[in-house]
């Protein structure tokens, strides 16, 4: 077999299709664009919501829908964003927070 042919088998047109991609795009959207951790977290949030609604079958589809769209309307930074504005928060609400963890003494 040609190096070319075992090229196209590996990446091609055909190996993801519109489908995965979307799914794909979600996990990053939901995890939070731009952020380091943000594709994993979606993709660990997205995989399970799937697996949960698995057993309703055609509906599935809707269900993931609904969720990506309520990421995206309620928690435009996704996910990592909604959990550093909560860490935020709670730092600037108790600021020896912070310092407590890392065994310093507050001022």
């Amino acid at each position: 077999m040609k190096r070319e042919d075992l090229a196209h088998l590996l990446v091609g047109p055909g190996v993801l299709s519109f489908s995965q991609l979307f799914f794909i795009i979600a996990m990053v959207v939901v995890g939070g664009i731009g952020r380091l951790w943000g594709p994993l977290v979606g993709a660990i949030v997205l995989v399970a919501a799937d697996e949960a609604m698995r057993e309703i079958g055609e509906f599935r589809s809707l269900g993931l829908g609904i969720i990506i769209a309520a990421v995206m309307v309620l928690m435009p930074n996704g996910l990592i964003g909604l959990f550093e504005s909560i860490w935020d928060r709670l730092r600037t609400r108790n600021p020896g927070m912070t310092a407590e963890m890392s065994g310093e003494t507050p001022a």
